[in-house]
């Protein structure tokens, strides 16, 4: 994001024209141009996404030397500006194994580390760094709870999305104009830019209305507390299928927090 050579631009355009801005960054760049923006106008908060513990680990993952090193730094600049920021965390196996250390780190920065519980298989870049099983990330929510005094399950990253706003109250367009429910879904998609704004979002709104009328999940006992929704079920099994891996989390979370 901050690599963007019209990031400030962009920034300040829309800051001025009174929208509430969060960002969205790995933290590794931040210009000295771009943080006295941030620092006069600034975002509702920037959210850093914690990927290693040390120089070593930070290495191994990002394949980037020193990235931890500017990362730390800048989240420092950030705080010493008055800047809020969230620091976050990715339910992978290289993260888990090693969790204390990434929640230190954090303590150390004097923050919460908020986290996902959901990553798509599109998110996984090899045999290593694959996402939990449903065992595993109810144990990495578990440790992250009672590390940071959380009072209830849900203090997660992610919000409770189930569709409800996509292509109602919300929207998301890519970097290539393309307008979609949320950056997960695949579908519906077009371009806004060779079409009209509005009508676009009219017309996704009602094919993405039609096609949930097909929610295999509507008449399910677990979906109260369950992730699923349209995108989710998109990247994991089909749109029209249950996701098991899904399903198998939240009868996990239920019998462990008596949920239900």
């Amino acid at each position: 994001m901050f690599l963007r050579n019209d990031f400030n631009s962009l920034y300040e355009n829309l800051f001025d024209r009174g929208v509430k801005l969060t960002l969205f960054t790995n933290g590794s760049v931040l210009k000295e141009d771009t943080l006295e923006l941030l620092r006069k106008k600034k975002p509702h908060y920037i959210a850093i996404t914690l990927y290693g513990w040390d120089k070593h680990s930070y290495t191994d993952f990002t394949g980037v030397d020193n990235s931890y090193d500017s990362v730390i730094k800048n989240i420092r600049r950030l705080k010493e500006n008055n800047i809020s920021i969230i620091l976050r965390t990715l339910p992978i196996k290289s993260i888990y194994h090693n969790l204390y250390k990434v929640i230190e780190l954090a303590k150390t920065l004097d923050e919460k580390l908020q986290y996902f519980t959901y990553l798509t298989k599109l998110n996984i870049k090899d045999d290593v760094n694959q996402r939990l099983n449903p065992k595993e990330l109810l144990d990495f929510e578990q440790k992250l709870i009672e590390a940071f005094n959380y009072k209830q399950v849900g203090n997660r990253f992610e919000d409770t999305y189930k569709s409800y706003g996509a292509l109602r109250s919300s929207l998301y367009i890519n970097h290539k104009g393309e307008m979609s429910p949320c950056s997960y879904a695949i579908r519906p998609i077009k371009s806004i830019l060779a079409n009209d704004f509005y009508q676009t979002f009219i017309e996704l709104g009602d094919e993405l209305k039609s096609l949930e009328t097909q929610n295999p999940c509507s008449s399910c006992d677990h979906l109260s507390n369950c992730l699923s929704c349209f995108a989710r079920r998109q990247l994991e099994e089909g749109e029209l299928n249950c996701s098991k891996y899904l399903e198998s989390i939240t009868i996990k979370k239920e019998k462990h927090y008596n949920m239900k």
